[in-house]
């Protein structure tokens, strides 16, 4: 019954006049599995006017950083709170939020376990409102995730002209080059550490990061981007059936 299912979807995908993935990464996995020919990308549009007011000056919180997503293995949470650790040494003003849902609790006890209250704050859940607060106050963002599409926390935060620390999985890499952040491979705490101190360290580099990060956003990922590439997606089927 369920490959009967699969052959029913996959036949839907094919004679359909164009299929939408989200990312080049699941583009893809869609030509590769089902063998697509009709499969083009619209990424998710950011609503950037919404997010202006977070664009802030990093001088006003150049050791601050903000993660956004569930708490927990997958997100590397663990991961970031020893590498704050490591980095506390160093600097010892560092500032983290951790934002979202999950292993609160857990995250909560190792943070005190490890005398890191005064260095990382978990938020909890965070709704629009909270989420545009603690990317205000930042000028990093963070998320080490072991998997990953292209997480909405990350154009955010570009968005809001933060620089980016993030991992080579999923479709960051298609988003996140070099004048854009820093991605480490998953679970290296070390490379995660060195990559916290580097921007920490350099409120110059940041500044330039979240301005080449904002204007990317703008041209390619915004909203009004992502309406104008689906409208022209319409007006290619539409041209293609008149032919």
């Amino acid at each position: 019954e369920k490959s009967n299912q699969k052959d029913k979807i996959v036949s839907i995908l094919k004679e359909a006049d164009e299929v939408i993935a989200l990312s080049a990464e699941w583009k893809k996995k869609f030509d590769e599995t089902f063998g697509l020919k009709n499969c083009v990308v619209l990424e998710n549009g950011i609503d950037t006017e919404r997010l202006k007011p977070a664009i802030t000056s990093v001088k006003d919180h150049p050791h601050t950083i903000v993660s956004l997503g569930r708490l927990g293995e997958r997100k590397g949470t663990y991961d970031l709170i020893k590498a704050i650790e490591r980095v506390k040494i160093q600097i010892p003003d560092i500032k983290c939020y951790l934002a979202g849902d999950g292993d609160i609790d857990r995250c909560k006890q190792i943070v005190e376990e490890k005398n890191l209250k005064s260095n990382i704050i978990i938020v909890g859940w965070a709704d629009f409102d909270k989420k545009l607060e603690l990317l205000k106050k930042s000028s990093v963002l963070v998320l080490p995730s072991y998997n990953e599409g292209l997480p909405m926390a990350i154009l955010e935060g570009m968005a809001c002209g933060k620089a980016i620390i993030s991992t080579t999985v999923g479709a960051i890499p298609e988003v996140v080059k070099e004048e854009n952040g820093i991605l480490i491979e998953p679970g290296d705490v070390e490379k995660l550490s060195e990559a916290l101190i580097r921007y920490c360290m350099n409120q110059e580099t940041v500044e330039k990061i979240g301005k080449n990060n904002i204007a990317l956003i703008h041209t390619k990922y915004s909203m009004d981007a992502m309406h104008q590439k689906l409208a022209q997606y319409y007006i290619d089927v539409m041209q293609e059936k008149r032919v």
